[in-house]
């Protein structure tokens, strides 16, 4: 039976095997958990005291083990830990591991821009990274799609903030706009300034409303210096 989690060898998402139970304990105590997974923290030292003594050694391990519901059972059997601590724990889990997003999501690009890439099979954030990791794999979808150059950067790097836990396609169009258009960008950010940047953007884009706390980008910079830095650009 295949296993939940395969290791990835082109680098796209965090490397959960590399990760301990200690250290994403450790994790979520800092992490600015969604309301419905802030049971997550309660107990969170007994509970992963009991997912150690139950042999779970590190978090690909763990996300392998409540991917079944065999394996959850089992789970669940061997700590004592209940079922919606559990589920929960899985889905945050499952964060880390980002799926592509189609680029029609991403906002601000025009539909011909997009015929054109789906015509070279380019329809999703990970081909777009895919493709414009470098800057001759940028030229080049340019110069077969006639889309141009600085649409495909803005694809590019939209693409690469996709890849950080908690940003969406507005958030990466957001961030982008705000001068923090790549994941290595985000990684050396201040908090403080990119929340200040972050919420310049969002009031020129009219999202007065949804201003965000400093707690919201110190956990995509978290999440930022956990990835591989795959793209050319601002380094």
């Amino acid at each position: 039976m295949a296993r939940a989690y395969e290791k990835r060898n082109d680098s796209y998402s965090v490397d959960i095997s590399t990760i301990t139970i200690d250290g994403y304990r450790n994790a979520l105590k800092v992490t600015r958990l969604l309301p419905g997974r802030r049971l997550l923290l309660d107990d969170v030292d007994g509970r992963f005291d009991r997912l150690k003594r139950a042999g779970v050694r590190d978090l690909a391990e763990l996300f392998d083990r409540l991917s079944s519901r065999n394996g959850m059972r089992a789970l669940q059997e061997a700590t004592g830990i209940d079922g919606e601590y559990l589920v929960v724990l899985r889905r945050e889990i499952g964060g880390l591991l980002p799926k592509p997003v189609a680029l029609a999501a991403l906002p601000g690009i025009a539909a011909p821009y997009l015929g054109a890439l789906a015509s070279a099979h380019v329809t999703d954030t990970r081909h777009m990274l895919d493709a414009g990791l470098t800057s001759e794999g940028r030229k080049d979808l340019h110069i077969r799609t006639a889309v141009p150059f600085r649409v495909i950067e803005e694809l590019v790097r939209m693409s690469d903030l996709i890849r950080v836990n908690g940003v969406g396609p507005a958030f990466a169009r957001t961030l982008l706009d705000a001068g923090a258009g790549s994941v290595h960008k985000i990684s050396v950010a201040d908090p403080d300034e990119l929340l200040a940047a972050v919420n310049e953007a969002m009031g020129r884009q009219g999202e007065i409303k949804a201003r965000l706390a400093v707690g919201d980008v110190e956990h995509c910079i978290r999440h930022a210096r956990q990835l591989p830095l795959v793209l050319d650009l601002d380094r």
